[in-house]
């Protein structure tokens, strides 16, 4: 299965703003490769969003909208 994921702020700067992982289903593997592809990631705070809705370790559907956001503040 291939997901498209969007990334904002400081994690596109890494990442791209837009791009495609293979063969992830759950959060723990969109993690590992994540790290395998951006390994500069491992350092980086971000939270992981699928269908608008934080991420915990629920299954990512084909269709699904994936999203990395870095921390965030706001007044």
């Amino acid at each position: 299965m291939e997901i498209t994921i969007r990334s904002f702020g400081s994690i596109a700067d890494i990442t791209g703003k837009t791009f495609l992982l293979k063969d992830v289903t759950d959060i723990e593997t969109l993690k590992q490769k994540l790290y395998d592809a951006y390994p500069e990631l491992i350092h980086k705070s971000f939270i992981i969003s699928v269908d608008k809705k934080i991420a915990t370790n629920e299954t990512i559907l084909p269709n699904a909208a994936v999203a990395l956001l870095p921390p965030f503040s706001g007044g």
